[in-house]
């Protein structure tokens, strides 16, 4: 009996203290934890911070420019058009534009008893054959157009002002290339607009292609 008695107060005595130890290795690990669960989640913020400036510094990067496949088209140009209107006397001036990310297009054509004035920001999509671009006229029109390049060939639609139109550029040589545009008229049926285009000056050396740019867009 007194055993027994001996060790229920020893289990007694034993228990505080192994509860005490159990809240003391409790209070332990959550010490630990609160230091270590700050230094996580500020590691976590930490590395969303990095993926974040890596996103936006992908995004915000500048595309590599048009390549040198463009440069035959910088320059002054001068054509003839054959179109239902009539035959009209063509000039046109390219450029590059915005550190050569797009290209620029003034043109003028002369009806005799009408000019007609556009002017065209044109680029490619990066890494893509895809073309796109804005073209503006003195009817005050806006045209949004889309496209493609295969070889010597690109193609592009324009819609805007209820109208929309097919442009199909060939190039013939580094000096000459040949436009067909086409278009439903009034009546349903398709019109077609023919021509072609001759280089009249260019850059006299290839890197003037982009320093004349930079020079007009100053």
């Amino acid at each position: 009996m007194k055993k027994l008695i001996i060790s229920v107060v020893l289990f007694s005595l034993v228990l505080p203290v192994y509860a005490l130890a159990q809240d003391d290795e409790s209070g332990a690990a959550q010490e630990k934890r609160e230091i270590q669960e700050p230094r996580e989640i500020s590691a976590g913020i930490e590395k969303e911070e990095v993926a974040e400036k890596r996103e936006v510094t992908e995004e915000q990067a500048i595309p590599e420019p048009l390549g040198t496949e463009w440069d035959w088209m910088i320059g002054e140009w001068e054509g003839m058009v054959e179109s239902p209107m009539g035959t009209s006397k063509e000039w046109e001036k390219v450029k590059y534009s915005l550190d050569r990310q797009f290209i620029v297009i003034h043109t003028k054509s002369d009806y005799g008893n009408m000019i007609y004035q556009g002017t065209g920001y044109m680029t490619s999509e990066p890494g893509s054959d895809k073309l796109i671009g804005f073209w503006f006229d003195n009817m005050r029109g806006i045209y949004k157009g889309s496209g493609k390049k295969e070889g010597n060939t690109s193609t592009m639609t324009w819609s805007g002002k209820g109208n929309r139109s097919t442009r199909y550029m060939e190039k013939l040589s580094d000096d000459k290339y040949s436009l067909t545009v086409k278009w439903d008229g009034p009546d349903g049926k398709m019109m077609e607009a023919k021509g072609e285009y001759n280089k009249i000056s260019k850059p006299a050396y290839k890197q003037d292609v982009i320093r004349n740019s930079e020079k007009e867009e100053r």
